[in-house]
């Protein structure tokens, strides 16, 4: 379908839709020891976590997804957590005790859950579960393990050093993305970003006027309002020309 398409609804009536691309992060969790990669994809207002199974070349093959709305995404971000909280706090990982969320309403449930496993892997699991609790089907990705590693000198200058591994690295990141997700879902973030770009708007508006002159396309150059505010000492102000709080209050 184009963009901006029309398509016809239940009553047959035409109905202007708008194509939404999917966005694709940096991060992503590559095992190359287990053939699988963790990948995530922002579109439609939900984040979609996927494993998938590496094929030669950049060639993938799902094996599992689920989507995460915005509260989910909270929600996994604090059982990352509260399984880092555990793991750190007990001699013996139990291997069967899992830390996550289900998504979905259907006939089967999607659900995602960070485990350990006894050797010390951290492992991302994503299945679907049917109606009466059972495991219908699911994937497994390890993140890394003894692989992402910061330096630590006991001296600087002869190069005496060691690798400081940090194993919970790859966890960190997918918390923090998911947990961004949800709040930057509130509009907060991008209203800002909107708010520090009005000055650059103004310029390119200002730029696009010659061209609306000569194609005689209609544009905005007056504001005039009247004011009700006690505090003003007049009750009219008006202006002849665009400012920039009129074209952000335009938006």
């Amino acid at each position: 379908m184009a963009i901006g398409g029309n398509f016809n609804n239940e009553n047959g009536t035409s109905k202007n839709s708008l194509y939404e691309y999917s966005y694709y992060p940096r991060l992503k969790v590559k095992n190359n020891e287990s053939k699988v990669i963790l990948s995530f994809t922002f579109n439609n207002g939900l984040l979609k976590a996927e494993i998938s199974e590496i094929k030669d070349g950049f060639n993938y093959s799902t094996l599992e997804s689920i989507f995460i709305t915005p509260t989910k995404a909270l929600l996994l971000s604090k059982q990352i957590k509260s399984f880092l909280e555990y793991i750190k706090s007990t001699d013996k990982v139990d291997p069967n005790k899992a830390f996550g969320i289900t998504s979905g309403m259907g006939e089967k449930v999607s659900y995602l859950g960070i485990h350990q496993a006894e050797d010390g892997h951290i492992l991302i699991t994503i299945g679907k579960i049917d109606g009466s609790g059972n495991i219908t089907n699911k994937a497994t990705c390890p993140l890394n393990k003894e692989y992402n590693y910061a330096i630590e000198w006991n001296n600087i200058d002869n190069m005496d050093l060691v690798k400081a591994y940090y194993d919970d690295i790859e966890l960190i990141q997918i918390s923090q993305l998911v947990e961004d997700f949800g709040r930057y879902m509130n509009g907060a973030a991008a209203y800002s970003l909107l708010d520090l770009q009005k000055y650059d708007y103004a310029r390119l508006l200002n730029k696009m006027d010659p061209i609306y002159d000569k194609l005689g396309i209609e544009k905005r150059t007056n504001n005039s309002y009247k004011s009700n505010n006690f505090l003003s000492n007049s009750d009219k102000v008006s202006s002849n020309s665009t400012s920039f709080d009129f074209i952000e209050s335009s938006f």
